[in-house]
């Protein structure tokens, strides 16, 4: 029996081309709709939070409603505020 002493190295992935840098608040896909970065929507979301007294409980409704104020589409969109 013949032995193959040939060793196989990995094939490597064909090279990704270059990203284009889009500038902060693009939209790459071409949908209209507004990016926002995380840090605004936190740091809106924390005012939320200030705004109704600290009361936990309600970190994703506050999430969801700065993500949908920052991006153009009002304010709360349902449930109760207070």
């Amino acid at each position: 029996m013949a032995v193959n002493n040939e060793t196989r190295r990995p094939v490597k992935p064909p090279a990704r081309q270059a990203e284009k840098e889009l500038p902060r608040g693009a939209d790459p896909a071409g949908t209209g709709a507004k990016q926002i970065d995380r840090d605004s929507i936190a740091r809106r979301a924390y005012e939320r939070y200030e705004k109704r007294g600290k009361t936990p409980g309600h970190e994703e409704e506050d999430w969801l409603d700065a993500e949908r104020e920052l991006k153009g589409g009002g304010g709360h969109a349902g449930g109760h505020q207070g």
